[in-house]
């Protein structure tokens, strides 16, 4: 089974020949920038550039992912948000957000806007020179998250206690926008979309308010991209996890801080966990040695996909990423499912064909040609 397949097959629900160990976050480091020539910022805005950098550590340590791009802006700056493209060391950022949000509309010219053109060049070029071997994954500001580019974190979050009507009617514009720039960019190639919805996680919104405002905009967006999906919330999410499983995704990506056999309990076996080496610590400031610990305790906990618990720090060093790669393959095992009332865990073709995320010939194709 090759890493694409092993990716998607841990993803749908089905039983791969070990975990897979892969990253649905920022992944550019600085060892992989110099190894390849791609450098942050110009690899944020040159699509060659981008796709080399967005599948090094499958070359250079064997992480199974080609995943661009390295930032949670593409979205904002295409509406018309200022952005500090950082430096190597340092992803970008929301400089400024809009001036007004009182009226906030998609551009009628969304796609061409930005670096929004760059992700979509990067996705096909990756998908001419990986696209056989690692599975494409893109990454997608969240609704909230955007939201709060637009008007400003601070303020989006207050609005949700002092004018939630506005929060609602920016949200109704947001999700359209998330879900229509994820379908362009499956249709350039990607074959995973993870969405990433920092801002409203429970660190900083109330998991009620998650509940009410947030998880409908999600699972509207789960439902319509069309292709596998991964939500990705930062911090303990543990409060608002039953919500996010609803949401509809394939998977969810969680950081250390939340207790994986705790988390599988409330998320039962339908929906894939993905984490949680420790991204904040373990990969940036940690050795080799202490990454593997790490990350094999994940596995014995019951991990579907070994993947950082958020973005990679770019000073991580290669090392680490290696260390974590070096776990899963001395584990060498998947998790051991429990049926379920569904039925087994066991992903068969005939399921793989009838799976409702717009992809069932050629989801089947990837997982059970040339077995």
């Amino acid at each position: 089974m090759n890493a694409k397949k092993r990716v998607i097959t841990a993803l749908v629900g089905g039983v791969p020949d070990r975990t897979p160990v892969s990253c649905v976050t920022q992944l550019g480091i600085t060892d992989a920038m110099a190894a390849v020539d791609a450098y942050f910022p110009d690899a944020h805005k040159d699509a060659e550039k981008m796709a080399k950098l967005g599948s090094s550590l499958w070359e250079l340590a064997g992480l199974e992912a080609a995943r661009v791009p390295f930032c949670l802006t593409v979205l904002a700056e295409a509406f018309g948000c200022k952005i500090d493209l950082g430096t190597e060391e340092r992803t970008p950022s929301v400089r400024e957000p809009l001036p007004s949000v009182d009226k906030v509309e998609i551009p009628d010219d969304l796609f061409d806007r930005g670096r929004v053109p760059v992700v979509r060049d990067a996705v096909k070029i990756l998908r001419d020179t990986v696209g056989d071997v690692l599975p494409i994954i893109v990454g997608v500001e969240g609704p909230f998250t955007l939201a709060g580019h637009l008007a400003g974190a601070e303020q989006i979050v207050s609005w949700c206690i002092t004018n939630p009507e506005r929060v609602m009617d920016i949200l109704e514009v947001t999700t359209v926008a998330v879900t229509e720039y994820a379908k362009y960019i499956v249709k350039a190639g990607a074959d995973i979309v993870a969405i990433a919805d920092p801002t409203s996680s429970p660190n900083l919104l109330d998991p009620a308010m998650f509940k009410s405002m947030v998880k409908p905009s999600l699972t509207e967006i789960a439902e319509n991209i069309g292709t596998i999906t991964v939500l990705h919330i930062c911090g303990d999410a543990s409060k608002i996890l039953g919500d996010m499983a609803e949401c509809g995704f394939n998977g969810l990506s969680i950081e250390e801080s939340v207790n994986i056999p705790k988390a599988r309990k409330i998320v039962g076996e339908d929906v894939a966990l993905v984490g949680t080496v420790s991204a904040s610590n373990t990969l940036p400031f940690g050795t080799p040695d202490t990454v593997k610990s790490e990350s094999l305790k994940a596995l014995k906990d019951g991990i579907d996909v070994l993947a950082p618990g958020c973005g990679i720090p770019p000073i991580t060093s290669l090392q680490n990423i290696v260390a974590m790669v070096q776990a899963a393959e001395e584990f060498n095992q998947p998790r051991r499912k429990m049926a379920t009332a569904t039925g087994s865990a066991l992903l068969t073709e005939a399921m793989a064909k009838e799976i409702g995320y717009g992809i069932g010939e050629k989801l089947s194709e990837i997982l059970f040609n040339e077995r």
